[in-house]
């Protein structure tokens, strides 16, 4: 009802505070009104408002407007006028009209504002306070080298020329490759956003950085420029200095299904708070796993970029403009650097190279390559945007400064600077901690475990250094051989704790050294003693301080929790079983406590590195359970931080750097979340052989690492004629350096067990080998001496680790080949699953279930097939990436390396096979138009179920063919609803049937052909708006192509002059849809891209229309198709005659009769099933 969400929205912004200069909304005395407060400068104090919502509220939210009245005289005519320009704007929610009335009222207090005129000389530009309109003051008296920023715009004229600039910007940046929209008054100088869009799908990235990123192929990454007063050029917004441009000018970077948000998506994401989503997920815009920093970047280093670019007087790099930026960036007080004298620092700083990374080309596409009298600014953002995020792992996050190259990672971080590790964590531009707590807590729990381990192997050497992290001294926990109560003595205050209500009382003394929010650590005594760590709540009465009452943890690492503590006369019993410690002790008469307690005085950083390892141990035995904190999170909806009594700041920090700091890619596979079972039944990624371990997914190594990994299998089975291309084999290593792995990857610069056979990565096919070497543990560790090598809150309890890694199968080729496998080229070697075995039992985790076995099997080498710990390892095919489908096993004699007709080899093209994908559609800004005029037009739901040769689904259908054309139906609807059908320029009729939808066989019409097209003038002449197309899909799908003909209309066959692959018979003649050309990994979008790329192609013949009437029958196709393939040399795919055999034995209640062909019988098809 238009009432009741009138209502509700008006609720919901009662006591808002998020939208800025806008408070007291409330609703009004009459029907369909609300009042709210509106600050501005122009008065001096808030002006009340009342907004009406007209002509009446039944036309909430779609087709009403707002009227706007005040009863205050004073209110400034110029403000009325401009916010009277959002009247005539219909259908805005009651939040969003709010905020587009703060939105303007921004632009109208620009008018206090001045900007630098840079023709004076006199203007000192590093002068800022000029920002300060706060105290409301005439500013008449100031120098005439100001001006008003405001002034200068509002010079702004809207005429050809500016509207020209506007589509030339943003014609350079669609010719570029990329998406164009645009909402709001773009033309006419007003308040409007301009959108760049490019699909996640063409930028290139690997299906590990995929993951790794949270990226969707099918998402649009997007950029959204936001213009309060106006459009802007490149030039103008130049001249300004970065806090001038935040007015007039921002930015915001995100990931979307569409490639076009709606107004008030786009609105949302530009106001202090986001409104809350709609029930159409596909229309929320998310945050990229950079947005952050990325978006900082932009906003205050893009202008001095482009122009060290421009100035260096030599092809400078973005990557080279990074470098210049931080060279002027720290250039001492009082010195300035030309550019001459920063060129020559740049010449001498070698270019980041790109030569290997695999890049498709919209990435290498610069804007600046050439001198041009404009630039484009949507385009030149854009262009840096997407370059910066497909090589974020190759640079620092906060500087931009280009990394190590020698230290691969497939997840962004920062360099070395302690201040950039400070700025990474201390302003959340890393992964968030609860989001992975939440969604992995088995993963966060094993990142804890290794880097425990590995400091208390005393062999950490990386420090969370930088962030001021405040820690008790660590002499207070070291302990020898002395007595546990000696070790107290080196706690250096004193005090009495009154256990019933957690207050110290210190000594006159030490009356000061409390601050509300401190942490200490207290030693209690008695007969027994214990340690706890606490927060300072309260300090009002410096003498007696309150603290918040610490929770006893079970197994406490450092001090046994049991024992009588107080007076002989009034014993004190601290049960570590009971959850308050409170209740444990008298509750009259309990004298006070003698303690001693350390503060969190020491800054780690000051800390020797030995005690750096102490102090890392000790916080980390403070961080509560991974399961706890995941039930903590969902129950309170809350941060790690904000649970302030349970974790000191520093342990917080801590576990962030543990988390933000993995720079590798791992993801639970077992079905286990938050220690129960998912929904579903059997895991069906779990590979078999290994029922006592838990699995993980796991990818290491550059962003790029998999496409080498690629090239590398390519070129070597090739060159040796291999049946199977790979195989897998183990990896072991101690517990303690798999901190260190997963973040340096698998390399060989350090000696750990030897190298008796040679110089390379160890890896062996027997399970036992690899997990002695995983098991080795020196036999005491140097230092303090611990109950457990493994991280106390564990629910893993880690004692072995292991890596499953897919290798190059020429072993004749490695260093050596026995006793081990040690394989000297790192990118020979991908790693893709991680196995961990702890002690005690895992919550949800059954250690000896029973393997059910998988229906389809990936094919391994028979002869190198690794033994995992009760049988031979078995990797379902469900389980295997996308790119280890590719290269299963190949066909002896089929060349490796062979390329398909576009020129791309068949695993390259899976990467960015949508590079072609077309602009052509709605964001036409400029001109204004839904589709080109030069186009085909095409109106769906026009075809006809009785006239097409409808069959039932086969009796040959398997459970994971099905599974997986279903995924594939959901992806290509989705699809089609989320894209306007002549930008897809294909489509599949889902809707053809009363009954269910036969997964085996796809309807599709291809449309929307450019008019240019001989065969586009052919389908006008006999008004034919599209080609019909019929797929038919095998059991073995999608090991096998699909078979896909053409219905109608009849083509001109080639004999005849025609063109466009379309053979005598209708069958599509292309490599691709044949055994010799096809790859698993192919999508249905790409399938039908290319088919449609074929028939418009104008070589060596164009496709023509036969001008006859009748459809093709199968029976034509299957024999054309046959021939064909024989005279090309292709093989067809084992299940073809299968396809045709269910088909006709169907065909009697299947087919449509009305106006449909006769079906042809077995015997009727030429040739069809003869070998």
């Amino acid at each position: 009802m238009p009432r009741r969400k009138y209502i509700e929205d008006l609720k919901s912004l009662a006591g808002e505070q998020g939208i800025p200069n806008i408070s007291g909304i409330e609703a009004g005395q009459d029907d369909g009104t609300f009042v709210f407060e509106l600050d501005t400068i122009h008065t001096d104090s808030p002006v009340t408002f009342i907004a009406q919502v007209w002509p009446d509220v039944s036309d909430y939210p779609s087709d009403h407007t707002f009227k706007l009245y005040t009863e205050d005289d004073s209110t400034p005519e110029s403000l009325l006028q401009r916010l009277s320009r959002l009247e005539d704007r219909k259908g805005l929610t009651v939040r969003v009209y709010l905020i587009l009335l703060s939105s303007t009222l921004q632009v109208v207090d620009t008018d206090e504002l001045e900007y630098e005129d840079p023709d004076d000389e006199e203007v000192d530009e590093g002068h800022d306070d000029i920002y300060d309109d706060s105290d409301g003051k005439d500013r008449s008296s100031q120098s005439p080298a100001t001006r008003r920023l405001s002034r200068a715009f509002d010079d702004i004229h809207v005429n050809s020329e500016y509207q020209n600039r506007i589509g030339s910007d943003l014609h350079a940046l669609k010719d570029a490759g990329f998406r164009v929209g645009y909402t709001g008054a773009l033309l006419s100088g007003e308040r409007c956003h301009v959108i760049a869009s490019i699909r996640v799908a063409r930028l290139g990235i690997s299906d590990e950085a995929m993951v790794a990123w949270n990226l969707h192929r099918s998402e649009y990454l997007v950029l959204l420029l936001y213009f309060p007063s106006g459009y802007r050029a490149f030039e103008d917004l130049s001249r300004l200095s970065t806090q001038q441009r935040s007015h007039v000018f921002d930015l915001r970077v995100g990931l979307c299904k569409r490639y076009k948000p709606d107004d008030e998506e786009i609105i949302n994401v530009f106001s202090a708070t986001a409104a809350k989503a709609g029930d159409d997920p596909a229309r929320i815009i998310r945050n990229c796993f950079i947005s952050k920093p990325i978006e900082e970047m932009l906003r205050t280093r893009l202008f001095t970029l482009v122009s060290v670019r421009q100035n260096c007087g030599f092809p400078c790099s973005w990557d080279l403009a990074q470098h210049g930026y931080n060279l002027l960036s720290t250039a001492p007080v009082g010195q300035s650097l030309d550019y001459h004298t920063l060129a020559d620092s740049l010449h001498e700083t070698p270019p980041l190279d790109l030569s290997e990374k695999h890049l498709p080309a919209i990435i290498l596409r610069d804007h600046l390559s050439s001198p041009k009298s404009q630039l484009s600014l949507p385009l030149l953002v854009m262009q840096c945007l997407v370059r910066h995020l497909v090589l974020c792992t190759s640079h620092c996050m906060i500087c931009w400064k280009t990394l190590n190259t020698e230290l691969e990672a497939i997840k962004p971080y920062v360099c070395d600077a302690p201040l950039c590790l400070y700025q990474y964590l201390q302003f959340g531009f890393g992964p968030s901690i609860e989001e992975e707590i939440v969604k992995q807590p088995f993963v966060v729990d094993l990142l804890i475990s290794f880097c425990y381990s590995r400091a208390l192997y005393n062999k950490l050497q990386d420090f969370p250094s930088g962030l001021n992290l405040r820690v008790p001294n660590p002499q207070t926990y070291e302990r020898g051989t002395e007595q546990m109560h000696d070790w107290r003595k080196k706690m250096p205050y004193e005090a009495k704790l009154d256990l019933a209500s957690w207050t110290l009382s210190l000594e006159p003394k030490d009356s000061n050294r409390l601050k509300e929010n401190h942490w200490i650590v207290l030693c209690i005594q008695g007969r027994g003693e214990f340690v706890r760590h606490c927060r300072v709540v309260n300090v009002a009465d410096p003498n007696r301080v309150q603290l918040a009452e610490p929770p006893i943890i079970e197994n406490d690492p450092i001090i046994p929790l049991s024992g009588p503590l107080g007076t002989e006369n009034d014993p004190v019993v601290i049960d570590p079983r009971r959850s308050n410690a409170r209740e444990t002790g008298t509750s009259k008469g309990c004298n006070p406590l003698k303690v001693k307690f350390a503060l969190y005085d020491h800054n780690f950083d000051d800390i020797p590195e030995h005690y750096k390892r102490l102090s890392l141990l000790r916080m980390m035995d403070l961080i509560p359970p991974v399961l706890e904190m995941r039930k903590h999170l969902l129950e309170s909806r809350s941060t790690i931080a904000q649970w302030t009594n349970r974790l000191p700041p520093a342990s917080i920090q801590i576990l962030r750097w543990i988390i933000v700091s993995c720079r590798a890619c791992i993801f639970q596979v077992d079905n286990l979340i938050g220690g129960e079972e998912k929904k579903g039944g059997e895991n069906e990624e779990r590979l078999l052989g290994m029922p006592g371990w838990l699995q993980f997914r796991f990818a290491m190594g550059a962003p790029d690492k998999e496409q080498r990994f690629l090239d590398q299998v390519e070129k070597v089975s090739e060159r040796l004629q291999l049946n199977h291309k790979t195989f897998f084999a183990w990896h072991g290593s101690p517990v303690e350096n798999w901190h260190s792995i997963i973040r340096e990857g698998l390399h060989y610069n350090s000696v750990v067990n030897g190298r008796a056979y040679g110089d390379g990565c160890y890896h062996s096919l027997d399970f036992n080998v690899s997990q002695t070497y995983a098991n080795v543990h020196r036999s005491h560790v140097d230092g303090p001496k611990f109950n457990s090598p493994s991280w106390t809150r564990s629910a893993l309890h880690i004692r072995s680790a292991m890596s499953l890694n897919q290798i190059v199968n020429a072993p004749q080729e490695f260093v050596s080949s026995s006793p081990h496998l040690v394989v000297q080229h790192v990118d020979w070697i991908q790693t893709r699953y991680l196995f961990v075995r702890g002690v005690g039992n895992i919550p949800g985790f059954t250690a000896n279930g029973i393997e059910k076995s998988p229906d389809q099997v990936f094919e391994q080498d028979p002869l190198r097939t690794p033994a995992g710990e009760i049988a031979r390892v078995v990797i379902p095919y469900s389980a295997v990436h996308r790119a280890e489908k590719f290269i299963r096993t190949s066909s002896p004699g089929t060349s490796a390396g062979k390329k398909q007709k576009n020129g791309n080899s068949r695993y390259a093209r899976t990467q960015w096979e949508e590079d072609s994908e077309a602009s052509e559609n709605e964001d036409q800004v400029v001109a204004g138009i839904d589709q080109p005029e030069d186009m085909m037009r095409y109106e769906p739901g026009k075809l006809n179920a009785k006239d097409l040769p409808l069959i039932v689904p086969p009796e040959y259908a398997t459970p994971s063919a099905s599974k997986s054309l279903m995924r594939d139906l959901r992806e290509t609807v989705d699809l089609q609803k989320l894209t306007v059908h002549h930008a897809l320029g294909w489509t599949v009729s889902e809707d053809l049937r009363d009954d269910d939808f036969n997964l085996y066989q796809w309807i599709v019409e291809l449309h929307s052909f450019p008019l240019a097209l001989p065969l586009a003038h052919d389908m006008k002449k006999w008004d034919i708006q599209s080609i019909v197309l019929e797929m038919r899909f095998a059991e073995d799908y999608p090991f096998s192509p699909p078979f896909i003909r053409v219905i109608r209309p009849r083509f001109l066959p080639f004999a005849q002059g025609g063109g466009g692959h379309v053979t005598a018979g209708g069958a599509i003649c292309m490599e691709l849809l044949t055994q010799s050309g096809w790859s698993s990994a192919n999508s249905i979008e790409s399938i039908l891209l290319q088919v449609r790329m074929a028939i418009m192609s104008l070589e060596p013949r164009p496709a023509r229309l036969h001008g006859t009437v009748g459809d093709y029958s199968a029976g034509e196709a299957v024999e054309a198709y046959r021939r064909a393939c024989m005279i090309h040399g292709w093989k067809p795919p084992p299940s073809f005659e299968k396809i045709f055999m269910a088909s006709y034995r169907e065909s009697a209640r299947g087919y449509a009769t009305a106006g449909a062909s006769r079906p042809m019988t077995p015997k009727e098809v030429p040739g069809a099933f003869k070998e």
